[in-house]
C-alpha cells in the first residue's frame, strides 16, 4: 500500500530511499534537493539501481544545481523529458 504524505515529505522520502533494497525510480518535474540527491548517490555506491526522470529546463540545468554528471558516473540512469 502506498501512503500519501502532506507533512515532513522530505523525511518520508529519505526514509524510503534509505530502506530501498534493490531499485529506486524517481519521476518529478524538478529535482533540486541536495540532501535527497546525495541519498540517491549513496544508494548507487551500495550497488543499487537508481533512475531519475526530470524535465529538461533551466531549473534542472542551472549551474549551481545538482551534479547529474556525478550521478551518471556512479552508474545512475538520468532521463530528460
Amino acid at each position: 500500500m502506498v501512503k500519501t504524505y502532506f507533512k515532513n515529505i522530505k523525511n518520508a522520502l529519505l526514509e524510503q530511499i534509505n530502506n530501498a533494497q534493490q531499485e529506486i525510480s524517481v519521476a518529478v518535474a524538478w529535482f533540486t534537493n541536495h540532501e535527497l540527491f546525495n541519498a540517491l548517490c549513496e544508494k548507487l555506491k551500495e550497488g543499487k539501481k537508481v533512475s531519475i526522470c526530470i524535465i529538461n529546463d533551466e531549473i534542472n540545468n542551472r549551474e549551481d544545481g545538482l551534479n547529474f554528471e556525478y550521478f551518471i558516473s556512479l552508474g545512475g540512469n538520468l532521463y530528460f523529458g
